[in-house]
């Protein structure tokens, strides 16, 4: 009978150390978002994969459009399309297939919270009016490059968003 719950006691004590690898403790040290800009993070996309980036452009919300893209003079052309972390349903409505989600988003095994302040909740409330907006922000968020694609007339970076058109920013922050 001791053998028993020698067994059972030594389950509760392993049991007890494993944790999810999504999971974060009160130990784990905050990572830093390394602070770009749009042209910078769409210049060099492959050296801020899988990164935390503080990034400021512009956003632009509407049909079929859900992107942050540079101020203009940058060289780089191109977007990044955008999600939120966490269970946050952006509501953007673009092709194909239902996008809507009730528990936390996972893109390439990483999961990316959402931050619950004032300014990400006014900011999710525009972005789910279905109202086109357009304007400067600075977001905190996971960045996925996608796949680089090289063509004859262009290089291009896919994977995400409408029809796959771009990289991809989940938002964990939303700081303007």
């Amino acid at each position: 009978m001791t053998t028993k719950y020698a067994v059972v006691a030594f389950a509760v004590f392993a049991l007890a150390g494993c944790e999810s690898p999504h999971e974060t403790t009160a130990s784990a040290p905050t990572e830093t978002p390394i602070k770009i800009t749009a042209c910078q993070l769409i210049s060099d996309r492959a050296a801020y994969n899988h990164k935390l980036v503080e990034v400021s452009g512009n956003v632009s919300v509407g049909f079929e459009d859900f992107t942050i893209y540079p101020n203009e003079g940058c060289a780089a052309k191109g977007m990044v399309w955008l999600d939120l972390g966490g269970s946050a349903d952006p509501k953007t409505m673009y092709c194909c297939g239902d996008h809507s989600r009730d528990v936390p988003i996972m893109v390439e095994d990483i999961v990316t919270p959402l931050v619950d302040d004032a300014k990400t909740r006014r900011f999710i409330k525009i972005v789910q009016s279905g109202q086109n907006a357009d304007g400067p922000s600075t977001l905190i968020g996971r960045f996925f490059s996608g796949k680089k694609l090289v063509q004859p007339w262009g290089t291009f970076w896919d994977g995400y968003g409408h029809l796959g058109c771009c990289s991809l920013l989940v938002i964990q922050q939303v700081l303007d």
